[in-house]
């Protein structure tokens, strides 16, 4: 049986909203992708490059359409991941949002519960997981061959290019903003097991 195409809503077409919009429209299970974006000059670029079914500057425009099947939000700055995503999951669509999932716990909270009572795939943009490199490692994990992990050290350099790019948004820890990938993947090799105990350093340097 063949499989069912869906129809998808991207939210902000940024740096990453942009990626997302062009994997969808090359993507043989999407029949339509729609977006939406607040900037009209970048709204019109993406919309031509992706031949985008619908393009609107308002999110809630695409809402209540009953055709979309699934939100991605890619909004910035991050504090406006909350109140979008609520409002797609209030739709009644599932959602991927990009990290971080949220500024408070009490946000991510609330939509992990919307999520729950409205029985709809939620999840968060940790792309690494798809990252070949990444993939092999828990394989391995998987099949035995590196053992049965007891402890796990990540050190992770934030450049400056990257640094002057999501800091001139925001002002988020570099945990939030990046570190964010290595706990979603540390908690992904341990699967069952939980951390007993966390330590972290950090060294800000030029970032400072």
């Amino acid at each position: 049986m063949a499989e069912r195409k869906i129809s998808i809503a991207v939210i902000g077409t940024g740096w990453i909203g942009e990626i997302r919009a062009k994997a969808c429209a090359n993507h043989p299970l999407v029949e339509s992708l729609h977006l939406a974006e607040i900037d009209p000059a970048k709204l019109h670029r993406i919309a031509e490059a992706t031949r985008a079914k619908t393009a609107t500057t308002d999110y809630r425009e695409l809402l209540s359409r009953d055709e979309i099947d699934a939100f991605i939000v890619c909004t910035t700055p991050e504090t406006t991941h909350y109140p979008v995503t609520k409002d797609c999951l209030l739709a009644r669509k599932h959602t991927l949002l990009e990290k971080p999932m949220g500024i408070e716990l009490k946000e991510a909270d609330e939509m992990i519960a919307l999520a729950r009572q409205a029985e709809l795939k939620f999840t968060i943009g940790y792309t690494q997981r798809f990252n070949p490199k990444y993939a092999y490692v828990k394989q391995c994990l998987v099949n035995g061959t590196l053992g049965r992990p007891v402890t796990a050290l990540v050190s992770r350099n934030v450049s400056r290019s990257i640094g002057n790019k999501i800091g001139g948004r925001i002002r988020l820890s570099p945990a939030v903003m990046e570190a964010t990938h290595d706990i979603d993947f540390i908690l992904w090799c341990l699967e069952e097991l939980k951390p007993v105990r966390v330590y972290a350093q950090s060294v800000y340097r030029i970032m400072e």
